[in-house]
């Protein structure tokens, strides 16, 4: 028995489906089902049944699960306590959302604060895997945006893992569309859109998005799903009719491409929260990134 499997138990209690603790995890669901039942033959019991309602923990499970919460707890509180903090060789590694940009990045690197940055890594994650890097402590800071009609089931997420955070900012979803859409001359796009227009998705945003989704067909509504961001936006110049649903994205990248943007907040409101850990330990450098962004306008 080992933390990884400790961790994957929980998540899967947690989300209570092994398919959703799996995308959470980033790894293949057979893998996780073969991972718990390790766990289970080592351990000599059973921890989840499958029910109607999804996977439920046994009596034995909720003992087990309840010890191995505390373990990990206890675990990221430890390696947050005896993190180094005095090698500035060490880059500033921070988790960012899809489509995010900021001045903050900007700032952060022409700031004469910053001298001792060596290295700067961003890694793009959904919500819900940037909330579980932090708790995991493979990352002390990370920036998440989720819909704001969803933030009970973010914070709840945050607060199990007592995880400080701060609200940035809120804003409306913004409706992206080319220039050549038949919607586009309208000073207010409405949402929803006509069954008739493509919806096109990011692969991470399909469990929060406003745009239903449904798979592509001859149909009169179809989606189309990317993995890319920077692909999705060279699409929408493509496929005519299509259009998609964002936080606000610069001006400068929206002529490139020649796309305009509309706020739609009919489709809802977006929130960005910051996440950190282990601020005693936390560097120069990220100290400084969180100065920044508190302070962003």
């Amino acid at each position: 028995m080992n933390l990884k499997q400790l961790r994957y138990a929980v998540e899967i209690e947690r989300t209570g489906s092994i398919t959703q603790a799996a995308k959470n995890l980033y790894m293949a669901q057979p893998n996780l089902s073969k991972a718990v039942r390790e766990l289970e033959d080592e351990l000599g019991i059973v921890l989840f049944t499958r029910t109607s309602r999804g996977m439920e923990p046994t009596g034995e499970g909720i003992r087990f699960l309840g010890r191995a919460r505390e373990i990990l707890s206890q675990f990221d509180q430890l390696q947050d306590l005896y993190r180094p903090d005095t090698d500035t060789a060490i880059p500033l590694r921070v988790i960012l959302p899809r489509m995010y940009f900021s001045p903050v990045l900007h700032n952060l690197l022409e700031s004469p604060e910053c001298t001792l940055l060596l290295d700067l890594v961003c890694h793009i994650r959904d919500a819900t895997a940037a909330i579980q890097e932090v708790t995991d402590g493979e990352s002390r800071i990370a920036v998440i945006r989720y819909p704001v009609s969803h933030e009970e089931y973010f914070l709840t997420q945050i607060r199990a893992a007592r995880i400080p955070h701060k609200v940035l900012q809120e804003l409306p979803f913004h409706l992206i569309v080319h220039q050549s859409h038949p919607l586009a001359a309208l000073a207010e796009i409405p949402f929803p859109l006509p069954e008739y227009y493509t919806a096109l998705l990011c692969e991470n945003d399909l469990p929060f998005s406003p745009i239903p989704h449904k798979p592509i067909r001859t149909g009169p509504f179809r989606t189309v799903t990317l993995q890319d961001s920077m692909l999705l936006l060279e699409l929408l110049g493509q496929l005519s009719g299509s259009y998609t649903l964002s936080a606000p994205l610069p001006r400068d990248l929206l002529l490139r491409r020649q796309l305009i943007q509309r706020p739609c907040p009919s489709a809802g409101m977006l929130r960005e929260e910051v996440l950190y850990r282990g601020q005693e330990s936390l560097t120069e450098e990220e100290r400084l990134f969180l100065r920044l962004l508190q302070l962003r306008p």
